[in-house]
């Protein structure tokens, strides 16, 4: 019986991003209107621009994971370019405490663009 068919698949689940050490503490500081009563009945903390850091995060390791398999870029378009990606979270990462300037955000997204690269080093040989 033939083996099935692996297709490689970045699991996110496995990675380490900085948005995972943001609190509701820090979320609240941020936009306090996201946690008034008003607040939490129109989406509240759904809405917060953490969805959107974590988003971003994603995508840069979906490229990174790609970019190993020797696959096509998933998120070619213009405002998805690496750089504008790495440049919005270098701002988010310094408004949530996560990194104290440029140069430290740089080296956490090289870490999670890392862990995507090893992921997906597992699947080196198989087909594509």
């Amino acid at each position: 019986m033939p083996r099935p068919k692996i297709i490689p698949k970045l699991d996110p689940a496995k990675l380490h991003f900085p948005s995972d050490a943001i609190t509701f503490g820090q979320m609240r500081r941020f936009d306090a209107n996201l946690f008034t009563r008003e607040g939490v009945n129109d989406d509240g903390p759904a809405s917060s621009d953490v969805f959107a850091i974590y988003g971003i995060e994603l995508k840069l390791a979906e490229k990174a994971f790609a970019a190993a398999l020797g696959r096509a870029d998933p998120h070619p378009d213009q405002d998805d370019h690496r750089e504008v990606l790495v440049e919005d979270l270098k701002e988010a990462y310094s408004e949530y405490g996560l990194s104290p300037g440029a140069k430290a955000s740089q080296e956490l997204i090289q870490r999670f663009e890392a862990e995507a690269r090893a992921q997906a080093e597992q699947f080196r040989g198989m087909p594509r």
